[in-house]
């Protein structure tokens, strides 16, 4: 009887240990499913943001033709006939955009002020939770990233 009784307890515990051992299996397997699809969101977050960067270039490409320099501001790609009626806008769904003038001004080819250069920088609005890069861009067209801060001319390219 007390070997049954041995037998018994060895095979409970035996069963506990494999429930214990299959519990911490799905709780890692989880865990790093959860890691993996979060991350997956922010690098689809972060792809989208560099082709809106590559959208800016290609915009202001157009903006140099017609006018002879880049435009310093989004309300000047907006007037302008080739950008008019586009999305281009300085926040959003997780990044927020700034366009800022670079280099020297000069007289535009309708007569509105445009410049040599420009640049353009994309960050998150919450570092982490929407992205973990920003980018940066000027006229070269060379896209740049930094982690955690906001992107500069000194960055690394993409």
């Amino acid at each position: 009887m007390a070997m049954t009784e041995l037998t018994m307890k060895a095979k409970r515990i035996k069963l506990i240990t494999k429930i214990t051992v299959v519990l911490f299996i799905v709780i890692v397997a989880c865990i790093g499913t959860v890691y993996f699809l979060l991350s997956a969101r922010r690098d689809s977050i972060e792809a989208g943001h560099q082709g809106m960067i590559r959208y800016v270039v290609g915009i202001q490409s157009l903006f140099y033709e017609r006018e002879g320099g880049y435009a310093g501001s989004w309300e000047q790609l907006r007037d302008d006939l080739i950008a008019n009626g586009t999305e281009i806008t300085e926040t959003g769904v997780q990044y927020r955009y700034t366009l800022e003038p670079a280099g020297d001004s000069l007289k535009g080819k309708n007569g509105g002020t445009v410049y040599v250069d420009f640049i353009c920088i994309a960050e998150p609005v919450e570092y982490g939770m929407n992205g973990i890069r920003s980018f940066f861009v000027d006229s070269s067209g060379v896209i740049r990233y930094e982690y955690g801060k906001p992107a500069s001319k000194n960055s690394d390219p993409i």
